[in-house]
């Protein structure tokens, strides 16, 4: 198939629904008012041969849906011209990293985003801890606790820059995106809930942040962020943090406690491991953004 006579670029709104449909289940989450996004679709002789969309949050995050490959009509190469034109569209302005998360086992989809010109960043470890088992939460006097509303965006922003110092969780991505956009993607990411976002503090002094919104759909909860300054490592604080996001979710009636963290985090993982958490799934992080080695040539066929 020629790529030059396939018509890449946004879907009309009259054909919106339709373009919706052909992604494929579970995209209705997505497509709400508050979270814009960019929805377009490759054509060939008035027929639509595959559908892509990314979804932003506030954040500047943009994250990938497509038609999978081997739906009737969309042959690889018109998913990877797709995906590429969209991301390269998107990060001109709409947001500052697209984002995909395949399963590890899935070859062809991580080959498509390799040929659309994505990066792999690493591998997401996927956790769980059943509430119901999690270590009971004792409070100590050599921590000091400050509840979202006592402390500001930017005073929880500068906090997290310095708990990124060193940091073994996707270190590529630092210096990516602002840190208030950091804050605004973490306000995003499943219902803010802002009596379960923390700061810990030790002598007087910011030591760490505990961040955890609700998952709605699932009846859990989730530690969107988790953080502890180097100064402060090594002192049990991260676990106290997680004990105590745990009793606050158990009491607000969530059964678990999830999170996400890099392979490549040991030291993290160790303490997620001692805190009762299970790993439950895999993935892979891709990502493109504008400090990409992205392909210069844009395929796009005729718009």
């Amino acid at each position: 198939m020629s790529l030059l006579r396939t018509q890449i670029g946004p879907v009309p709104p009259r054909h919106r629904a339709r373009a919706l449909r052909r992604l494929g289940g579970g995209t209705g989450a997505w497509d709400r008012e508050d979270r814009p996004c960019l929805l377009w679709w490759a054509r060939r002789a008035m027929r639509t041969m595959a559908v892509a969309m990314i979804v932003a949050d506030r954040g500047g995050t943009g994250f990938l849906l497509h038609t999978p490959l081997g739906v009737v009509g969309s042959p690889r190469e018109t998913l990877v011209a797709l995906i590429g034109a969209l991301s390269r569209a998107a990060l001109a302005g709409f947001v500052r990293i697209v984002q995909a998360l395949p399963s590890p086992s899935d070859a062809a989809e991580i080959e498509i985003l390799h040929a659309a010109g994505f990066a792999r960043l690493t591998e997401l470890v996927y956790m769980r801890l059943d509430l119901a088992l999690a270590r009971p939460f004792v409070d100590s006097p050599a921590v000091q606790w400050r509840a979202y509303g006592q402390f500001t965006d930017d005073e929880l922003g500068a906090l997290i820059a310095r708990t990124y110092r060193g940091s073994l969780d996707c270190p590529e991505l630092c210096g990516v995106r602002a840190v208030a956009d950091v804050v605004a993607g973490h306000k995003t990411s499943g219902a803010f809930r802002p009596e379960a976002w923390w700061i810990a503090q030790r002598d007087g002094e910011s030591a760490g942040c505990v961040l955890v919104n609700d998952s709605p759909a699932t009846g859990e909860a989730d530690v969107v962020y988790v953080g502890v300054a180097p100064e402060h490592r090594g002192t049990g604080l991260c676990g106290q943090m997680l004990r105590r996001a745990a009793d606050q979710a158990l009491q607000r009636g969530a059964a678990a406690l999830t999170l996400a963290v890099d392979v490549r985090n040991e030291p993290a993982r160790k303490v997620y491991q001692h805190e009762g958490f299970r790993p439950t799934q895999r993935r892979v992080a891709f990502v493109m953004h504008n400090g990409s080695d992205t392909p210069k040539e844009q395929v796009v066929g005729e718009m």
